[in-house]
């Protein structure tokens, strides 16, 4: 995960997709066991403790070019 999000001197894009799984989602979605995995590894301490030290923004925040 580290190596992942620290690679190169520049912004990163890391997108997560976590969430609640109900029927519509399990029938409408191909992302349903990752949504599970997401959510698991954004609520691991370790990761929280990681992303306490990073700038995270929204695409709002981001400037136009």
């Amino acid at each position: 995960f580290t190596s992942y999000l620290t690679y190169g001197a520049k912004a990163n894009l890391v997108v997560f997709h976590p969430g609640y799984l109900d029927q519509d989602v399990l029938l409408q979605s191909s992302l349903t066991s990752e949504r599970c995995f997401d959510l698991a590894l954004l609520c691991d301490e370790g990761v929280k403790e990681f992303l306490s030290h990073h700038t995270l923004l929204s695409f709002k925040e981001l400037p136009s070019s």
